[in-house]
C-alpha cells in the first residue's frame, strides 16, 4: 500500500496549523511543546482509535485544543483515509467514531491490529507483566479461546473449572483468551487461598468446640435410659396429681349447698302482684272520678257566670231573656240561687277525690316497691340455685374426667426415684450434648468439604498454570523468532516472561534490559520489534518519539534514521514517523515538518534518498572509528533488509538548520566484509524473504 500524504488534526498545538504534509519518512522537528508528540499521537489515534488517556469520548476530547469543539484526526493518502472523530453536543462528548475507508478498509481485523503498536516503542520494550503479556499474546500468540477442563481433573474439579471460566469471562469481557487464562490462574490461586484460610479458621473453631463440649457429649448414650425413667416418673406424678385433684373436687362439692324450695317467695310475689294490680285499678277509677267532678265544676261555674251576666240585664220584674232558649220570662236570680249549692257540693267532692287519689297513689307505690323487693329476692334465689347446680355439674364433669385420666395413665403402684423435673433437666442436658455432637459432626463434614475444595482449587491452579506456561513458552518462542528475523548477527532479542520485557543479548553474551542496553542494542531491538510487529499486513507503520531514540548521539541518530529510511525503501515498512528536537540530525531523504512554538510550520524539502542496489551513492560521510575498537561481527543498524550495500549520504543544506561539516577523512580503510543474514522461514509454510546484505562497518560506533 502507498503511504499517507496528509495529516489533519486539532490536537492541542496542532490546531493552530491543522494540516500537515507527509512523506514516506516524515520527521516532526521542533522545540518542546511545539506539537511533535501531538502529531505522533494524532497518527496513532487515526490508525487505532486508542490512546493512553482512555477510550471514552469524555477522555479523548480532552486531547483537543478546544474540548468544547470536539476532536477530529484524519490521516489521508492514495490508499485511503483513517479517521477518528469525537463530537461534542451540548457540552457532552459523544461516542468516538473511528473508521477507515478506501483500500485500507479492505484489511482484515487482524491486519488492522498489526498496522502499528498502540504503545510507543520504548514502552513496548518493557510494558510490564499485565500490559506486556496481553500485548505479546495478542500479537504473537495463537490462543483464541479459554481451554476446557483438562481430562485429568475429577468431576468436581471439572465443575469448578467450568464455573471459574464463566466467572472470569463475565468479569473480563474485553480481554483476550490469553489474559483470561492468566486471570483464571489468578482466580484459582485466590480461591485456594480463600479456602485455605477458611479451612484453618474452621479447624481452629472445631478444636475449640471439641475441647469445650467433648465431656458433655460423652453422656449422650444415656438418653434412652433416662427417657424411660422420666416417663415412669411423669406417670406416677400425673396419677398422684389426678388423685389429689379428685379429692379436692369432692371436698369442694361438699361445701356447695343448694337453696330450698322457692314456693313461699313465689306465692308472696303473686300476692303482691295482685295487690298492686288492684291498687292500680282503684287509682285509675279515682283519677276518672276526679276528672268527672272537675268537668262538672267547670260547667257549673260557667253557668253561674252566665247567670250573673243575665242578672245585669233583668227588668223591673226580675226577668231576662234566657241565653239558651231565648225565654223572656227567665228569672236568672232564682236560677242562680238554685245552682250555687250544687256547685259548692261539686267543689267539695272534687277536693275529696283529689285526697283519695293521692292516698291511692301512695298505696300503689308502696305495693309496687314491695313487689319489686319480693321479685328481686326471688331472682336472687333462682340464680343461687342455678349457680349451685352448675357448680355441681362442673365438679361432677371434672371428677369424671379425672376418673378417665386415671384409667388412661399407666402409673406404677409405687415409685422411688428423682422427681420428673430433675430427670427432665438431666435429659435436656444430654440432648444438648447430642445436638452438640451432631453439630460437631456437621462441622467436621464441612471442614472436609472445604479441604476438598481447597485441594480442587490447588489442582486447578496447577493445571491452569501449566496451560498458561505452555502458552507463554509457545508465545515467547513465536515472539522471539519473529523479532530475531530482523535482528543483525551478533544481537539477539530475548523475551523475559517474568517481567514481560524485551532484552538484547549483545556481543558480551549477556541479556541487557532497556535500562542498561547501549544505543546500538536498543536501536536494533526497537526497529526489529517495530518491523516484526507489523509483519503480515500490507500497511506497516513505525512511529518513534524522542523517548524512543533519545539514546543516540547525533552521528548515530543520522545512521539509525537512515536505516529506517532504507527499511521503507525496501518495503519492510510502509511509512515511518519520528519526533525529534534537532533538525540537523535528520538524514537526507526524510520529509521534515518543522514546528515552532508560535504555531508556524516549515516543511523542509525532501532530500535525496539513500541509494539502493544498482545506483551509485554519493560520496559517504566517513565516520572515524573509536580508538582500538573490539572486533564487531554486526551492528544494530544491520537490522533491516536491503538488496545492496547502504551508506549515509551527506545532507543538503536546509533553511533553519546548518549543514553538518564532514570530519576529516582518515586513511582509506580496506573494503569491509559484507554480512548476509537470511531470516527464518515465515509461518504457514511461506518461503524466506530475500537475503539481508549490509556492510559490517556502515555505522561503526552506533
Amino acid at each position: 500500500m502507498k503511504p499517507f500524504s496528509e495529516l489533519q488534526s486539532n490536537l492541542k498545538s496542532m490546531a493552530r496549523v491543522g494540516s500537515y504534509p507527509l512523506g514516506p519518512c516524515t520527521a516532526f522537528v521542533g522545540r518542546n511543546r511545539s506539537g511533535k508528540t501531538a502529531a505522533l499521537d494524532s497518527i496513532r489515534l487515526a490508525l487505532t482509535g486508542k490512546h493512553a488517556v482512555g477510550h471514552h469520548g469524555s477522555s479523548l476530547v480532552e486531547l483537543a485544543a478546544d474540548p468544547q469543539r470536539g476532536l477530529e484526526v484524519v490521516l489521508s493518502g492514495a490508499s485511503g483515509i483513517a479517521k477518528l472523530r469525537v463530537p461534542v453536543v451540548g457540552r457532552k462528548a459523544k461516542t468516538p467514531a473511528h473508521g477507515w475507508s478506501g483500500e485500507i478498509d479492505e484489511l482484515t481485523y487482524e491486519q488492522r491490529e498489526h498496522v502499528l503498536p498502540t504503545a510507543s516503542m520504548h514502552e513496548l520494550v518493557e510494558l510490564g507483566v499485565n500490559r506486556g503479556r496481553r500485548a505479546v499474546f495478542q500479537r504473537f500468540g495463537d490462543l483464541k479461546v479459554l481451554p476446557s477442563a483438562p481430562t485429568e481433573l475429577s468431576a468436581a474439579q471439572a465443575a469448578m473449572w467450568a464455573e471459574s471460566v464463566r466467572v472470569v469471562s463475565e468479569t473480563t469481557p474485553g480481554a483476550d483468551a490469553a489474559e483470561q487464562l492468566t486471570q483464571l490462574n489468578e482466580y484459582f490461586g485466590n480461591l485456594k487461598l480463600t479456602k485455605g484460610r477458611r479451612l484453618k479458621q474452621k479447624m481452629r473453631e472445631l478444636e475449640e468446640r471439641r475441647s469445650a463440649f467433648g465431656e458433655a457429649a460423652l453422656g449422650a448414650e444415656q438418653i434412652e435410659q433416662l427417657t424411660s425413667r422420666l416417663e415412669t416418673a411423669k406417670a406416677w406424678e400425673s396419677a398422684a396429681a389426678l388423685r389429689r385433684r379428685k379429692a379436692e373436687l369432692g371436698a369442694q362439692r361438699a361445701t356447695i349447698t343448694t337453696p330450698g324450695a322457692l314456693d313461699e317467695l313465689e306465692a308472696e310475689v303473686a300476692r303482691l302482684s295482685a295487690e298492686a294490680a288492684e291498687l292500680v285499678t282503684t287509682y285509675s277509677a279515682l283519677i276518672e272520678a276526679e276528672r268527672e267532678s272537675e268537668r262538672a265544676l267547670i260547667r257549673g261555674s260557667a253557668f253561674l257566670d252566665a247567670l250573673e251576666v243575665a242578672i245585669t240585664h233583668c227588668d223591673a220584674d226580675g226577668h231576662s231573656p234566657c241565653l239558651l232558649c231565648g225565654n223572656p220570662e227567665f228569672a236568672p236570680v232564682a236560677a242562680r240561687d238554685a245552682i250555687e249549692p250544687r256547685v259548692a257540693d261539686r267543689r267539695v267532692q272534687l277536693g275529696e277525690a283529689k285526697v283519695a287519689m293521692v292516698n291511692a297513689g301512695k298505696a300503689r307505690a308502696t305495693a309496687e316497691s314491695a313487689l319489686q323487693i319480693a321479685q328481686m329476692r326471688l331472682s336472687q334465689a333462682q340464680r343461687a340455685k342455678a349457680d349451685a347446680e352448675g357448680s355441681l355439674r362442673n365438679i361432677d364433669l371434672q371428677t369424671s374426667e379425672v376418673d378417665k385420666a386415671l384409667a388412661v395413665v399407666k402409673a406404677p403402684e409405687s415409685y422411688v426415684g428423682p422427681e420428673a423435673e430433675v430427670l427432665a433437666a438431666q435429659l435436656q442436658s444430654l440432648r444438648q450434648a447430642e445436638a452438640i455432637r451432631a453439630e460437631l459432626e456437621r462441622e467436621e463434614a464441612y471442614v472436609a468439604e472445604v479441604e476438598r475444595e481447597r485441594d480442587d482449587a490447588k489442582e486447578c491452579e496447577l493445571r491452569s498454570k501449566k496451560l498458561l506456561n505452555q502458552a507463554l513458552v509457545k508465545t515467547q518462542a513465536a515472539a522471539e523468532a519473529a523479532v530475531n528475523r530482523y535482528m543483525v548477527p551478533g544481537f539477539q532479542a530475548k523475551l523475559d516472561l517474568a517481567k514481560c520485557a524485551w532484552n538484547v543479548v549483545g556481543t558480551d553474551g549477556r541479556p541487557h534490559s532497556k535500562h542498561v542496553a547501549c544505543g546500538a542494542e536498543l536501536g536494533a531491538l526497537m526497529l526489529a520489534l517495530g518491523v516484526a510487529w507489523t509483519d503480515g499486513t500490507p500497511l506497516r507503520i513505525l512511529v518513534l518519539d524522542d523517548a524512543d531514540i533519545a539514546s543516540f548521539d547525533p552521528v548515530n541518530m543520522r545512521a539509525f534514521l537512515g536505516v529506517v529510511q532504507q527499511a521503507v525503501a525496501d518495503g519492510l515498512l510502509t511509512q515511518a514517523f519520528v519526533g525529534w528536537s534537532r533538525p540537523d540530525e535528520v538524514p537526507a531523504g526524510w520529509s521534515m515538518v518543522v514546528t515552532d512554538g508560535d504555531g508556524s510550520v516549515a516543511v523542509a524539502p525532501v532530500l535525496p534518498e539513500l541509494s539502493v542496489s544498482g545506483t551509485p551513492p554519493p560520496p559517504p560521510v566517513v565516520i572515524p572509528p573509536p580508538p582500538a575498537p573490539p572486533p564487531v561481527q554486526a551492528t544494530a543498524v544491520d537490522i533491516l533488509l536491503s538488496p545492496g550495500p547502504v551508506a549515509v549520504v551527506p545532507q543538503a543544506p536546509v533553511a533553519s538548520r546548518p549543514a553538518v561539516p564532514a570530519p576529516p577523512a582518515p586513511p582509506a580503510p580496506p573494503a569491509p566484509p559484507v554480512l548476509t543474514l537470511v531470516p527464518a522461514p515465515l509461518p504457514d509454510g511461506e518461503g524466506p524473504p530475500p537475503p539481508i546484505v549490509f556492510p559490517s562497518d556502515a555505522f561503526t560506533g552506533l
